[in-house]
């Protein structure tokens, strides 16, 4: 009898932070561009992504112009590593446009680009359909339902109240507070700061 791998296994799940981090402008972008090289640009930033977070959280899923991020408990130092990756995707940004052998419109427009983050704490495993992995369950959900919101901004972290309630008393402080509907999951008051105060200063 052929083993099933799907068999419910408890110990497959984890419990965690489920960080959404998608490239804000991807569409327009790639509508704009050349394929071939809008390919290359984006894989690129979505690449220094997945590095920045290297031995922090695990790329569980990457689709179109976003990865899906997962970890095991909240680290003390979580808000860092989102602050990291953000900084990281803008430093591969400026590293394509400065580049002097390609003149294509990917490379020129591609500090058109800019990230959000959308993070969330729960329970999740992982779906693997041949090569394909999928971060499964309710709560890896809920990421997805905030990313239409009212913030005004393009490049955020935005919480929900299950990740900021393990935050500490400081890193708190650093978010402003509003509702934001998230469909079946109801109306949460979600915690945002905006991220564009981390890019590095342009070279004069």
């Amino acid at each position: 009898m052929a083993t099933d791998r799907f068999a419910p296994n408890p110990s497959d799940t984890k419990e965690g932070p489920i960080v959404l981090a998608d490239i804000s402008g991807y569409t327009t972008f790639v509508a704009t561009t050349e394929l071939e090289h809008s390919r290359r640009v984006v894989a690129m930033l979505l690449e220094a992504m997945i590095e920045s977070q290297q031995g922090r959280l695990e790329a569980g899923q990457v689709a179109g112009d976003a990865v899906v991020f997962v970890g095991v408990g909240l680290d003390p130092a979580f808000l860092s590593w989102i602050d990291s990756m953000y900084v990281a995707f803008h430093r591969m940004a400026r590293d394509l446009a400065g580049r002097h052998d390609c003149g294509c419109r990917a490379c020129g427009l591609v500090t058109t680009l800019t990230m959000k983050s959308l993070a969330h704490y729960g329970r999740w495993n992982l779906l693997r359909i041949g090569p394909s992995a999928q971060v499964h369950g309710s709560d890896a959900i809920v990421p997805h339902r905030l990313a239409k919101n009212s913030v005004p901004s393009n490049e955020y972290l935005l919480v929900t109240p299950t990740l900021a309630e393990r935050l500490s008393p400081t890193d708190r402080e650093r978010f402003a507070w509003r509702e934001e509907n998230a469909a079946e999951f109801g109306t949460m008051q979600i915690g945002y700061y905006d991220l564009g105060t981390l890019r590095d200063p342009r070279p004069t």
